[in-house]
């Protein structure tokens, strides 16, 4: 056997090693979920029904996630971290959230403390990323489920504060664009090209956040949540638009390539 044929059997090992410990961590989170959700269930009242979907869909998603960490050169580290784990865990603050999204009629009683569940998933956002650079586990497997964590809190956020009557349906381009955006890369190619890191982009996210969990705050004056709301969604809109003018701009210039996402 070659040495090269040894080393990919080597790594191959290694990555299925790691691919096992992740979904130790997802079984861990989805039970965690479970176990808030049917407490919140007994004591809040929310839905049966819109809790298990919630636990579902986290579980699914986790699962079907770490199908990635197969892949050469996504998580070079040789275990899953404690980065990744707390990324899986704020994946339970999501969950819950969502199941409220689901089930709006309890969330309205609920609203401050959904608000003090998403500031907690915004801090531990900081948590994960301080994590993988002092273990050394900073991986594209560890920054792609992190965006994605973010995109599905953020998607949760808008639903909850349009469901609960702080603002009008269009507070839903917050959750809805970045999805929009994935969609325009998948049929058209010529805006498949890499982009640039921008620290823009986390800033915009932070800002989203920030304000979706202000909406949901109920002793907060209803024209400052539209304020904020309103300020929100323009600047994560003019954020986009800055990226697809970049694509367009690499598209004259380059062919098309393997789409990175932002």
């Amino acid at each position: 056997m070659s040495r090269s044929s040894l080393s990919f059997g080597q790594s191959l090992r290694e990555r299925i090693r790691v691919q096992q410990e992740s979904r130790r961590s997802v079984v861990a989170a989805t039970l965690a979920s479970a176990c808030v959700l049917v407490a919140l269930w007994i004591g809040a009242g929310l839905s049966l029904a819109a809790g298990a979907a919630a636990v579902l869909l986290q579980g699914v998603l986790l699962f079907g996630s770490t199908r990635r960490l197969l892949r050469p050169g996504f998580h070079s580290a040789p275990r899953f971290g404690r980065a990744n784990q707390v990324t899986m865990a704020r994946s339970s603050f999501v969950a819950v959230l969502l199941a409220f999204a689901l089930d709006a009629d309890s969330a309205v009683e609920w609203t401050l403390g959904l608000a003090l569940f998403g500031v907690a998933a915004l801090v531990l956002d900081g948590v994960d990323g301080a994590l993988a650079r002092r273990d050394g586990t900073a991986s594209r497997f560890g920054g792609w489920l992190d965006q994605e964590v973010d995109a599905t809190l953020i998607a949760c956020l808008s639903i909850l504060v349009w469901r609960t009557g702080v603002v009008g349906p269009w507070i839903l381009l917050a959750g809805g664009l970045r999805y929009g955006f994935l969609v325009l890369l998948a049929v058209a190619p010529r805006f498949r090209a890499p982009l640039p890191f921008s620290q823009r982009r986390r800033v915009c996210c932070v800002i989203q956040i920030a304000s979706l969990l202000a909406c949901l705050v109920p002793f907060l004056p209803l024209r400052l949540k539209i304020f904020v709301a309103a300020f929100s969604v323009a600047a994560l809109v003019a954020s986009f638009a800055i990226d697809l003018v970049l694509l367009w701009r690499q598209s004259l210039r380059t062919p098309t390539s393997a789409p990175v996402l932002p």
